[in-house]
């Protein structure tokens, strides 16, 4: 019976603790990454080269998309992605890594540049899908989270698509759960 009664008491304090984590941590902006909406055009296997602060890199794919928040009120910039194919083992594995620049609307060419680590297209439901991870972009835009893989559908050149919200959360309340089932068994 005492069993029972730390276990439903332990739910309770994880659900409590679930619901006041959005208002624990500060936000530096209203903008969430999960927000984002990128709408544009991929090029690949292109054949050229482009240039980071004067050093110059192969150009195998580019990508124009335009930035927006959630509800298509606000476009946010314009960003564009400059991969090489990546050869990690001396073949292609079939994606590509390389920089991208933000040029914030009303900034007049201010361009941001950081990491592209990865890009790569797949299929999912037989649909073409392309998936990326910005590395930095959510300084840019002042999101105090990292901003997690942005996945879309590839519809020629077209692609569309948003952020992927990573489910910390759900893994910490799962975590703590696990726990205590643990030490439910661990005393029986």
């Amino acid at each position: 019976m005492k069993n029972k009664i730390v276990v439903k008491v332990g739910l309770v304090f994880c659900v409590l603790a679930f619901l006041g984590i959005s208002l624990a941590r500060p936000s530096l902006a209203s903008l969430v990454a999960t927000d984002l909406v990128f709408e544009g055009d991929f090029q690949f296997d292109r054949n050229g080269m482009y240039y980071v602060y004067g050093i110059g890199y192969p150009l195998n794919v580019l990508g124009h998309l335009e930035v927006f928040d959630s509800g298509h009120d606000e476009k946010l910039g314009d960003l564009s992605l400059n991969g090489q194919k990546n050869f990690p083992d001396g073949e292609w594995d079939g994606s590509y890594f390389g920089h991208w620049a933000f040029d914030p609307v009303g900034n007049g060419c201010d361009y941001e540049i950081g990491i592209l680590p990865d890009l790569s297209q797949f299929q999912e439901l037989d649909e073409d899908m392309l998936g990326l991870t910005l590395t930095g972009f959510n300084e840019v835009l002042s999101i105090s989270e990292e901003l997690p893989e942005i996945v879309g559908l590839l519809e020629g050149k077209h692609f569309e698509g948003s952020p992927i919200p990573i489910p910390t959360t759900f893994l910490l309340l799962s975590s703590g759960l696990i726990g205590l089932v643990g030490l439910r068994r661990r005393k029986q």
